[in-house]
């Protein structure tokens, strides 16, 4: 009896195995490309900016695109916000992307992006960016690079001088040349010049009484105009150029009344540099000034306007108000950005301009 009901329990089990096996369906082919997080991406990345318009509403869904971290190459994610924005608000302008590719191993994301209407081209250019994935989703993250620096040099100079419309022709042309270089010139001898920016460069610097005399990035002093010195201007912007950034400032918001500038800028700065005695610095300056070298050229980028702020964050908002000497701004005002260490006694390695933008 015990033998027969051995027997039975090891068929009973047998048979529950069996049809245990064929309780539930299975599918062994492998899961629809469609539903998976990046293709959900590309779709979705696709759908936005071929119908993107000049709408909150469109605005708002091109945001879910970008991490709130995002940061590639210098540029924040409200800079790319603020970029394709702008290109919507040309009347019946048409989006396209293709060439989307993606790379599992470094997580690296490239597409083609192109604006057109008729037969004008707005935009045609390859977006490189990184991805990072949330809640199984994408988002474009960047690589957190603040980019490269923008070259930046602090001109002195007189109206008397007789040397200096040589090295101010030379930045000049090299402003013209270079998209990342950036200079302005202290007049030593012009009355409306911010005294305090005459304090911080002239005096703070170690300025020997030569006109003229450059300062390339808050480090690399540059005396005369002799031929040598005209050709290092090249070797010092090929130098620096390459130079990483250690900030980003961005999302300059500006207000112009009368003879003042009022604003904000943001700041994000590496946790590398330390935040003792670190200022944003801000300068007006006059594309072409009125002033004008002894029977010579006119002079360029001449400051007029002058603040320095004391920086206590790594990320923060900085309002900023710049007063000038004229009742009404000219025509060709531009705004210079630079962040600055500045301890009480000037050192070449603490110094270093570590940010610089214009507008």
């Amino acid at each position: 009896m015990k033998k027969i009901i051995i027997q039975i329990i090891i068929v009973s089990v047998l048979l529950i195995s069996l049809f245990a096996c064929d309780r539930f369906e299975h599918n062994f082919a492998p899961d629809d490309p469609q539903e998976t997080p990046i293709q959900k991406f590309k779709d979705e990345l696709t759908d936005i900016i071929t119908n993107l318009g000049p709408s909150q509403m469109h605005e708002d869904s091109l945001a879910t695109l970008y991490s709130d971290d995002y940061l590639n190459n210098g540029t924040t994610k409200q800079e790319m916000l603020n970029y394709f924005m702008d290109l919507t608000l040309i009347d019946s302008i048409k989006f396209t992307i293709d060439s989307l590719q993606f790379n599992p191993q470094t997580d690296e994301f490239s597409w083609h992006f192109s604006a057109f209407w008729e037969n004008q081209t707005f935009a045609d250019t390859t977006f490189n960016d990184i991805l990072a994935m949330t809640d199984s989703v994408y988002q474009f993250y960047g690589n957190q690079s603040y980019g490269k620096t923008n070259v930046f040099v602090e001109f002195a100079s007189t109206t008397t001088c007789n040397n200096c419309p040589q090295i101010s022709s030379k930045l000049k042309e090299l402003e013209s040349e270079n998209d990342n270089f950036i200079f302005i010139t202290a007049c030593g001898n012009k009355p409306d010049t911010p005294s305090q920016y005459i304090d911080d460069f002239l005096w703070y610097y170690p300025f020997s009484g030569v006109f003229p005399t450059s300062f390339f990035q808050g480090q690399f002093k540059l005396e005369g105009s002799t031929q040598a010195v005209i050709d290092e201007y090249d070797t010092r912007l090929s130098q620096i150029s390459e130079w990483e950034a250690q900030a980003l400032i961005s999302n300059i918001q500006i207000t112009e009344k009368k003879g003042e500038v009022e604003g904000s800028v943001d700041l994000t700065i590496s946790e590398d540099v330390l935040l003792d005695d670190l200022y944003l610095r801000c300068a007006l300056v006059e594309k072409e000034s009125s002033l004008q070298y002894y029977h010579s050229d006119y002079m360029h980028n001449v400051v007029f306007g002058y603040e320095k702020i004391e920086v206590n964050n790594y990320n923060t908002t900085i309002n900023f108000m710049v007063s000038s000497y004229y009742d009404t701004l000219p025509d060709d005002t531009e705004i210079i950005f630079w962040l600055q260490r500045m301890p009480a006694d000037y050192d070449e390695d603490t110094c270093k301009i570590i940010a610089v933008k214009k507008r």
